[in-house]
């Protein structure tokens, strides 16, 4: 394929691009954002996207209008509430795109202010609504929508342009990934905590307002168990919270941050697992 040749050829000598028509090959690259194949999609599109952003290759007309773009209905919200689909690629690679722009824009903030909070609402809306949870799928390589999602999420978070308002729709949406009903097994559940360690390190939330959400989260559990009982679905969605508690205390135990919260979710793990297993 042509334009496989031609990506291949720009990440090779990314200070030359002027020898190419750039917004032709970009629009190639959007068009193509989500393709099946994964080495066009993953190693040379979104390559070639992170490495122009990156280089500062684009001008800000280019890079706000790939931000239009794949913030629209076309793109990150792209026959959105499928499962099973192909139309996953397109909506989580266009998520990974906005991670690389909102990224760039955190140091510089010269992208408009009102596409930039548009994205970061955008980032919020996106993980609620998406219902196609797979990691890899055979064949066609990483969709991973949740994982992506979760790393626009943290660079949303961290823009200077996110406001305290938005805290409490973050730590919902975790709430609601984690009771998706699937299992996650490609490491969402860390890429999910690094928005828990945003919130943490921009001072959004402190170390209280953590320990409630946890205790919160694991209230709404006991009450999905009453409701479910021992259920396919129950299971999945105590092993996503659990494992993802199982983060939340390795990362703190790892920074050497508060012991009341690590006792915390040792004694919500520990109580689940004699529930379960009739143990003392």
């Amino acid at each position: 394929m042509e334009l496989k040749h031609e990506l291949q050829m720009l990440l090779d000598r990314p200070m030359n691009n002027e020898m190419f028509k750039i917004d032709e090959i970009m629009r190639e690259m959007l068009l193509n954002i989500g393709n099946i194949d994964s080495e066009l999609r993953d190693e040379l599109i979104y390559s070639t996207f992170a490495m122009l952003i990156s280089n500062d290759l684009l001008t800000s007309d280019q890079m706000i209008n790939i931000l239009k773009d794949c913030l629209s209905e076309d793109y990150l919200f792209y026959q959105i509430g499928e499962k099973n689909t192909d139309s996953v690629f397109k909506r989580s690679f266009s998520a990974l795109v906005i991670t690389e722009l909102l990224k760039k824009d955190q140091d510089t903030c010269l992208l408009p202010k009102s596409i930039v909070v548009k994205a970061i609402d955008s980032s919020i809306s996106y993980l609620l609504e998406e219902n196609d949870t797979r990691g890899y799928v055979d064949g066609k390589g990483w969709a991973h929508s949740i994982a992506h999602g979760a790393d626009m999420l943290v660079v949303a978070i961290e823009h200077p342009y996110f406001q305290f308002e938005n805290v409490n729709k973050c730590l919902n949406l975790i709430k609601v990934c984690l009771f998706k009903e699937t299992n996650y097994v490609c490491n969402e559940d860390e890429r999910l905590m690094f928005a828990i360690e945003a919130l943490l390190n921009n001072k959004m939330i402190d170390s209280n307002k953590l320990e409630e959400w946890i205790i919160e989260l694991n209230n709404e559990l006991i009450e999905f168990y009453q409701k479910e009982g021992r259920t396919i679905k129950f299971y999945k969605c105590k092993n996503n919270i659990l494992n993802f508690l199982k983060v939340i205390y390795f990362r703190i135990d790892y920074t050497k941050e508060n012991q009341k919260l690590r006792e915390i979710i040792n004694e919500t793990i520990r109580n689940w697992h004699k529930n379960m297993y009739q143990t003392a």
